[in-house]
């Protein structure tokens, strides 16, 4: 099997090298692959992704350790190689992450608790997302910077200097006494508490490693952080990130993080692999199917001799 792993940053290539080799230790081929090495074509009948001359699609599996900034880039890569390559997350699941407000939707629509987030991008939208949220509230814009806003006179001067078609997202602010952080590979789940500054191994309940699951498998991806905040006896999904602290959670808990993950990346790889022959085979024959029906050897167009 050979798996490549798209790195987008400095902490990218760091946590590809250690991924890729984990996987070599488990007998697989990997390669860690720069972004900015990978060229896009798109023609008339046809597109593909190239790195260093060499096909993306020729890979049997593609993880993504994506940056927010590079969110488009990374999802037209997916959307290029999904048909012919596994990939660590399918593009139609991918595009939730272009806005938190999308997740956190997603995911209340199959009835996770999730922290209310709005998302606006005009001065109209942003008066109403005012008058339901009510003073004060966060708004988080699209280059990461969260800014809390106490006054109508701060959050109008804000609004009305932002570009058009800027995505900003608005939620009240909440101070918990502690943070649970999730790390979901496959069927495992690894928790972390943060408390002040504090980090440490965090005994997870039932409810949260159900959740983190759910989340995991609604989104179809190979591995997820789920970030929860407690809130009136229970937990919210508070931010759902594609590219977790591996190391940190390593570091933290004691847990062997990347053979976890190599090993979930090759199992999670054979299967998606076996599913696509599957699909495809099927696609084929439903192909020979039809075509034998509009030339008449089959069906009710067939004559009889």
């Amino acid at each position: 099997m050979k798996v490549g792993i798209i790195y987008f940053s400095k902490r990218g290539r760091e946590e590809a090298e250690r991924i890729c080799n984990a996987v070599k230790e488990e007998g697989e081929e990997c390669f860690p692959i720069d972004a900015k090495t990978i060229l896009l074509y798109a023609g008339e009948d046809d597109a593909a992704a190239f790195s260093q001359e060499n096909g993306l699609r020729s890979f049997d599996s593609l993880v993504f350790l994506p940056e927010e900034e590079y969110f488009e880039f990374a999802y037209m890569i997916i959307k290029i190689v999904y048909d012919y390559t596994v990939t660590s997350i399918p593009c139609e699941k991918f595009r939730l992450f272009f806005n938190r407000a999308l997740i956190q939707r997603f995911l209340a629509s199959h009835k996770l608790s999730v922290r209310k987030v709005y998302a606006f991008s005009e001065a109209t939208a942003a008066n109403f997302v005012l008058k339901e949220l009510k003073l004060p509230v966060i708004l988080q814009f699209p280059d990461g910077r969260r800014i809390p806003i106490k006054s109508e006179d701060t959050f109008t001067e804000l609004i009305s200097g932002i570009k058009r078609d800027t995505v900003i997202t608005a939620e009240k602010p909440l101070k918990p006494e502690f943070l649970v952080w999730t790390l979901v590979i496959g069927d495992e789940v690894i928790a972390c508490e943060k408390k002040g500054e504090s980090i440490s191994p965090f005994n997870t309940p039932s409810e949260i490693i159900e959740k983190s699951l759910k989340v995991s498998s609604l989104l179809s991806t190979f591995f997820c952080q789920v970030n929860f905040i407690p809130y009136r006896n229970s937990f919210l999904v508070n931010e759902v990130r594609l590219f977790p602290d591996f190391a940190l959670f390593e570091k933290i808990t004691g847990k062997n993080v990347y053979k976890i993950l190599a090993s979930s990346i090759i199992s999670k790889a054979k299967e998606r692999k076996k599913e696509m022959i599957k699909r495809s085979i099927s696609q084929s024959i439903n192909g020979i199917k039809r075509w034998l029906l509009e030339i008449g050897i089959i069906g009710p167009r067939r004559e009889k001799i």
